[in-house]
């Protein structure tokens, strides 16, 4: 068969440019990452917080006019079979992929498209017979010899000529037809023989096979023959009850041709003779720069769909393929009008869709890495099984190592830990090249240590600079070595059962707050009680016990507490015991009865109802249980689960312990919740055990101003077991390991100044007299040149001289070089409270000539945020931004009933919880001292009174 001709026709479209303005959501953050994947083709993935929620994008950007990279179809090895996309491109050779064109789920049928490689259609149906492709707006992408790449819809002819005349037409090329009785072409590329096609239709119309090998019919086969296809040939398959109409032209010995068009618009005003590939899609989404507005072929416009798309830009042979992720957590997809907006943002000039959905795939090998990786999230979890995609390819064979990356496993380790690092060449096409470890040669300068191949263990502390050099090419990474000042342990707490072990992670810390892993083998572990044991980071226990370990690891040490056995225990579900009624004060009414309608576990609970009558004193309601509810000598806490209706009382629970003495703990400040929850209340460390629960009241300390009646009910009481004198297991102490930190600070003098920050002071069901309230303003105000209240809940106390207030929205105040930055997350995060407050944020960083920041929020974004991932973000900007500038960056929020320091990647978190004890004596409440001396800022607690 002669070099088939490719007749590519074009007019020119009749596209009105008109200019709309389609509606996106503003962006709030961004984070790009570019790499390389071979010289003229460049992966970008852009992860971009938008004021509706996440948008994932991955942009292979492909420089057609470079002669390092191509384009070409990739499909299976079997027509009609489907595979992902990363095997097919790994199989073809790809360094970088994407799905392409659509295809029926529910057959094994091929694309609804064609695919042209090197100027030869691979697989075509002939849009005549087919009502597919353009007849549904489904678009193909042309890429031309020269590089320049166009999107529309082009349908496809081809048809049998006979001495340059037509003879007839042809169905399908390599596509199994709808009917065949319109002959069809096979070749070798996926037809060994035409068994296959035999098998299917005997019974029907039956086949007959016509061989062709340099452009003439070389063997006629007899009806339903089995024969091989030709290698450098094709098969012309022609159906049984038509053979008497094709089979004239079909003779052994006829010279043929085989004549193939692309047209638009049946037009045709150009050929080209070589066209470099093409591949169906689907609709068109932009037509020179502005938004399509013919018909297009579009899934589900309006809704926000995982999308894969093929756009050229305003430069000259330049290609984008494009995947965006959705259907998943925490990524939205793209509507069309969306796509409108992303397109034109990026450049594009015309854009059309490729099968997105669960098909939507992009596969890349990373910088420096001969092996493909998937750099999207398919919706599924897991790739789809397409039928074809678009490779990208390097077109060069690789060469000399002509650049070096080194990469650390961390930049930060302690004297004997040792750091390994990765090593990546790449030739003058950022091709991958493969070393041999006798090639490279490792050096280091600022600390001393010792290298075994690519993992070194340094011996002195320092700030190292590691070169690999290969022949002439050099890397370099740096590195600090620094030793550590206490152990970390995750998890703090550790639930084992009796006879069972359990790993834990062991960090060391330095005075930065850097978490590092420990090695195993250098581990020392002490049993407190001699109940539980340890070796490297297995946690090992036999019988049923509280026990803490303390490891031990050059001159650091760390804790972790260990529960053997169930770690809550059930105590009562008030199946037989109730309580019974009582008051304080003679405005109240109320009773005590069993609910069998209304429980959380097993067949009733008890059901408190009372009556506050107007009263401007305190009132409080009771239940004394009939049979007090002992907790052991290895409680901890204890629990129950409670109903309420959002009526904003104090609960607590009255504890008496083995010495007589009565404790008042707090389970809810204020009932602001609805329905069932799980309150807690921790039992003090000084409490003599065994102790037991004799009530459970609520009170309003304010009284009422007009009579309402409300009710809690209460069910399945438990207790958690640990070790009460323990650091609090739930709330990180960091600060024991941290520079900045100082158990106490003298009172600032000569240019030295303070700054105080307050928790929540105000606390429902806690009443302070005038006496009180000066004490605590006196208090604060004293040394303070700044005095921050972190929270919205503040006492009215007299406050100088200078005060600012969070109060959920961004704010900004200054004291010397220490800015204050109050960005309001009450809602559960930045966007979801007022998303503008990142560009406020950013601008105020950016701008700030200050040493030191103190950010002021009510969320923590490492562990509060609603969406984790821009908590993460947030957290990676400020430690980036730590790292860039140097400055210490403190991140202070408010909430629960113990204070907490937690110190990641350098940035501290420091929880607040004011006056909100969990025995809710006033005594207890702390405030944050900041105290600024030259370029040093040093923090520490002092009691509110």
């Amino acid at each position: 068969m002669k070099a088939k001709k490719l007749w590519i026709t074009f007019v020119v479209s009749s596209v009105i440019a008109s200019s709309f303005n389609y509606s996106y959501a503003a962006v709030l953050h961004e984070i790009n990452q570019t790499q390389q994947v071979t010289n003229g083709a460049t992966h970008i993935s852009k992860e971009i917080l938008t004021s509706e929620g996440w948008q994932d994008l991955n942009i292979l950007r492909i420089d057609l006019s470079n002669p390092n990279v191509e384009l070409k179809p990739i499909t299976t090895q079997v027509l009609g079979e489907r595979d992902n996309i990363l095997n097919m491109a790994t199989q073809h050779g790809a360094v970088a992929a994407v799905n392409a064109d659509y295809f029926d789920m529910s057959s094994k049928t091929p694309a609804f498209g064609p695919v042209v490689s090197d100027g030869t259609i691979d697989q075509a149906y002939n849009n005549d017979y087919n009502t597919l492709g353009p007849a549904k707006y489904m678009g193909t992408l042309l890429v031309g010899e020269d590089g320049t790449a166009s999107m529309d819809y082009y349908s496809v002819k081809m048809w049998v000529e006979i001495d340059g005349q037509k003879a007839f037409d042809l169905s399908s090329y390599n596509r199994i037809p709808s009917s065949v009785r319109i002959p069809f072409i096979i070749d070798r590329s996926y037809y060994t023989n035409n068994q296959a096609l035999i098998t299917k239709y005997q019974s029907s119309v039956g086949l007959y096979t016509i061989l062709v090998e340099d452009d003439e019919v070389t063997y006629v086969s007899s009806l339903n023959e089995v024969v091989e296809v030709p290698k450098n040939g094709y098969a012309i398959m022609v159906s049984g009850d038509k053979f008497s109409t094709y089979g004239p032209y079909l003779t052994e010995g006829a010279e043929i041709n085989i004549a193939q068009v692309v047209s638009l618009n049946n037009a045709v005003v150009e050929q080209i003779e070589n066209l470099q590939m093409a591949v169906g899609g689907g609709g068109l989404i932009l037509k020179n720069g502005a938004a399509y507005q013919g018909e297009a072929h579009k899934v589900s416009a309006s809704s926000k769909e995982p999308r894969t798309i093929v756009a050229n830009t305003y430069k000259e042979n330049e290609i984008l393929l494009i995947t965006i992720d959705g259907r998943l957590s925490n990524t939205l997809g793209a509507t069309h009008q969306d796509m409108i907006t992303i397109l034109q943002n990026l450049g594009a000039k015309d854009a059309m869709y490729l099968d997105g959905g669960g098909s939507t795939t992009l596969v890349a090998r990373n910088e420096g890495e001969t092996t493909l990786t998937i750099q999207n999230r398919p919706s599924g979890t897991v790739q789809r099984n397409v039928a074809n995609g678009i490779g990208v390819f390097t077109t060069n064979a690789t060469g000399e190592v002509a650049n070096l990356t080194l990469e650390p496993s961390s930049e930060r380790t302690f004297v004997g830990e040792s750091i390994t690092f990765n090593l990546k060449a790449t030739d003058k096409n950022g091709n991958p090249v493969q070393l041999n470890q006798k090639e490279v040669s490792l050096s280091i300068a600022g600390v001393t240590g010792d290298f075994s191949g690519f993992k070194f263990s340094p011996k002195t502390t320092g700030n190292g600079l590691v070169v690999a050099t290969v022949g002439d090419v050099s890397a370099t990474a740096e590195i600090k070595v620094t030793q550590p000042k206490g152990l970390m342990i995750e998890p703090a707490t550790l639930q084992l059962d009796e006879n069972a072990t359990k790993q834990v992670q062991v960090y060391g810390v330095d005075s930065e707050g850097y978490k590092i892993p420990i090695t195993t083998g250098q581990i020392t572990w002490k049993s407190k009680n001699s109940k539980v044991s340890a070796a490297g980071t297995t946690i090992a226990a036999t019988n049923k016990a509280i026990d803490q370990l303390e490891a031990s690891y050059q001159g650091a040490t760390g804790k972790v507490n260990v529960v053997v056995g169930p770690s809550v225990v059930a105590l009562e579900s008030f199946e037989e015991s109730l309580g019974k009624w009582a008051a304080g004060g003679s405005t109240v009414e109320g009773k005590v009865e069993a609910s069998k309608e209304v429980k959380y576990h097993g067949n009733q609970s008890i059901k408190m109802t009372y009556t506050f009558n107007k009263d401007s004193n305190k009132q409080v309601a009771y239940t004394v249980f009939d049979k007090p509810i002992v907790l052991t000598e290895d409680a901890k806490s204890l629990n129950m689960w409670i109903l309420a209706n959002g009526q904003g009382d104090t609960l607590k629970v009255q504890v008496e312990d083995a010495k007589g003495k009565v404790h008042y703990l707090t389970l809810a400040d204020s009932l602001n919740h609805t329905g069932w929850k799980y309150m807690s209340a921790a039992l003090p460390n000084d409490i003599a055990m065994p102790a037991k629960a004799t009530k459970l009241y609520v009170y309003s300390a304010n009284g009422s101003k007009e009579k309402r009646t409300s009710a809690i009910y209460m069910d399945h009481v438990s207790m958690t077991r640990g070790d009460r004198n323990a650091e609090n297991s739930s709330a990180r102490s960091d600060y024991q390991f941290d520079s900045h930190y100082k158990p106490t600070l003298q009172a600032a003098t000569g240019n030295q100044y303070s700054v105080k920050v307050l928790g929540p002071t105000s606390i429902s069901g806690m009443v302070h007299s005038d006496e009180t309230l000066a004490k605590m303003s006196k208090k604060v105000n004293t040394g303070a040149s700044m005095i921050v209240q972190a929270s919205k809940n503040n006492l009215p106390l007299s406050l100088s001289p200078k005060v600012a207030t969070y109060n959920n929205t961004f704010g900004q105040a200054t004291q010397g070089a220490l800015d204050v930055i109050f960005v309001g997350t009450d809602n559960g995060g930045i966007r979801e409270t007022n998303g503008s407050q990142w560009a406020q944020l950013k601008q105020s960083l950016q701008a700030s000539t200050g040493k030191h920041i103190v950010l002021v929020m009510s969320k923590n974004p490492t562990t509060q945020f609603s969406d984790a991932r821009e908590g993460k973000a947030l957290h990676d900007y400020l430690a980036e931004y730590k790292k860039t500038t140097g400055k210490n960056v403190f991140v202070v929020t408010t909430g629960s009933t113990s204070k907490e320091v937690r110190i990641e990647d350098g940035i501290r978190y420091i929880r607040l919880n004011g006056l909100a004890t969990s025995t809710g004596q006033v005594g207890e409440g702390e405030y944050l001292l900041f105290k600024v001396v030259g370029d040093d800022i040093y923090y520490t607690f002092e009691s509110m009174l």
